[in-house]
């Protein structure tokens, strides 16, 4: 598989091994609006809860469940999660990778911490999957030391959810990577136009490797362009006996007897 693209992956160095040149990848960012994605999904129109419009809730349970109630709208406050140094936030992200969708969370420093007493600490932004959900202790100094059990105890429930193999939006968006925002964290309604995911996004910037490694990601991409979506193939274009003929020098007497002089 080639790939075009004017961002730069984390599995595209596996391209050095060998590429399949019939096959092609034409990798495009873009952001996907809120009815963007609602119709892709065949979810229709989204009815309001008492906090508003949102694309968290009905989309959860377009893969099969609710969303756990400490990181609902009314409860996710709780995840502005604190220390007495500092401040993280939690943030939800479902990764649509090759017709799978796989839990995320971003957990990052957020504002609010200067004025503290303390100065905090800095917070290196991390991500979490199901296949490093125990490194997830590494963040708790930066928990409640009394609530770091349940914090903890809920974040891993949410990464531990298994979810249906939902492959509507990768062939309406014609893309293998979809990463749609699940965060309701203060926010009382969606527009219509408001950016909630990303159609081929940058799967470094969400440190997807610590998910799956650059060869296996690489490999599915490519069997998934080919064999469930069929595109990626070089456009090809008609060429006419004719335009091939002249190509190669020849003219319309070229294997012709020529009528002779004076015969």
């Amino acid at each position: 598989m080639r790939i075009i693209s004017k961002n730069n992956d984390y599995y595209d160095s596996v391209q050095a091994y060998g590429q399949d040149q019939t096959l092609v990848y034409k990798r495009v960012k873009e952001d996907l609006t809120f009815d963007t994605i609602t119709k892709a999904c065949g979810l229709g129109a989204i009815q309001n809860d008492q906090y508003g419009a949102s694309i968290a809730a009905p989309f959860m349970r377009y893969l099969g469940h609710d969303i756990p109630d400490p990181f609902s709208r009314g409860s996710s406050w709780r995840f502005g999660l604190w220390h007495q140094r500092g401040l993280v936030h939690v943030k939800k992200l479902m990764v649509g990778f090759c017709g799978q969708w796989f839990p995320c969370l971003k957990v990052a420093e957020r504002g609010g911490a200067e004025s503290m007493r303390d100065t905090p600490p800095h917070f290196k932004t991390q991500f979490y999957y199901a296949s490093n959900i125990n490194s997830l202790n590494e963040i708790s100094p930066w928990l409640h030391k009394e609530r770091v059990d349940y914090h903890l105890k809920w974040m891993k429930d949410f990464l531990s959810l298994s979810l249906l193999d939902k492959t509507e939006p990768f062939h309406a968006l014609q893309t293998p990577i979809i990463v749609v925002d699940v965060d309701d964290w203060g926010r009382r309604r969606f527009r219509s136009d408001e950016v909630v995911a990303k159609k081929d996004a940058v799967l470094a910037d969400i440190q997807f490797y610590r998910h799956v490694d650059a060869f296996s990601a690489f490999q599915t991409v490519e069997q998934f362009l080919s064999g469930v979506l069929g595109v990626g193939q070089p456009e090809t274009v008609e060429i006419s006996d004719r335009d091939r003929r002249d190509g190669k020098g020849f003219d319309d007497w070229s294997f012709k007897r020529r009528p002779q002089k004076g015969g």
